[in-house]
């Protein structure tokens, strides 16, 4: 994925893994534009409130001001392992609108990354979610400047866990990514380098926030 690719191009540390639901929430009604879904992702002082986080605009992009109505370019079912590892955090999947952001600490390997794709059915997120988890399943490992490592871990019917491990010459980077369906929106929020914290503590937590954000700025209340 385009955030993951760039997070984890000089990240190099040895973390640990957990498991969380995540419950999912209420359809949205309301389309939001990807500015507008931009304008609703979690702050950077969420993920590092001693304040210094800066917004990694490498990893950091949405779809604009109007709805999209392009075609799906790319095809989930036959997709290769390097590319959805590239192309995840980009528009392209036929979202109606998308918005992704990450943050990393100056001087450090810590690093957040967080992406909403928004779809115009609950059908077509449902199916975007599922076929990325398929297609992770299908991918235990790659290359993509060093060797990836792969495991799913599923969490509810509508969430799953994504563990990755780099290795690069004598250097270990791990990485996690909670993905969420809920509504017509799919959520991802990535962590790496977050010890002493445990991703089973720390990342629903934070989907939990980017959902009710989201939600609110849709007008709609999550249960």
């Amino acid at each position: 994925m385009m955030s993951l690719r760039a997070l984890t191009a000089s990240i190099v540390l040895a973390a640990a893994a957990g498991v969380c639901v995540v419950p999912a929430a209420q359809a949205a009604p309301v389309q939001l534009t990807g500015t507008q879904l931009a304008a609703a992702l979690l702050p950077g002082s969420t993920f590092f409130p001693d304040g210094e986080a800066r917004l990694d605009k490498a990893a950091t992009t949405n779809s604009g001001r109007r709805l999209e109505h392009a075609r799906t370019r790319h095809n989930l079912a036959a997709i290769g392992c390097t590319a959805l590892f590239i192309d995840i955090g980009y528009r392209g999947f036929g979202e109606s609108a998308m918005a992704a952001s990450a943050y990393i600490v100056n001087g450090t390997y810590a690093a957040f990354w967080q992406s909403v794709y928004q779809f115009t059915s609950s059908a077509s997120a449902r199916s975007f979610f599922t076929a990325t988890r398929a297609a992770w399943l299908r991918c235990p490992s790659f290359n993509d400047s060093g060797s990836y490592a792969v495991r799913v871990k599923p969490v509810a019917r509508s969430s799953y866990l994504l563990i990755m491990v780099k290795h690069i010459r004598k250097a270990t980077s791990d990485l996690a990514v909670l993905a969420t369906w809920t509504g017509t929106d799919v959520y991802m929020i990535e962590a790496v380098n977050i010890l002493p914290w445990s991703y089973s503590e720390l990342l629903p937590d934070l989907m939990r926030e980017l959902i009710a954000r989201v939600r609110a700025a849709s007008g709609v209340m999550v249960r």
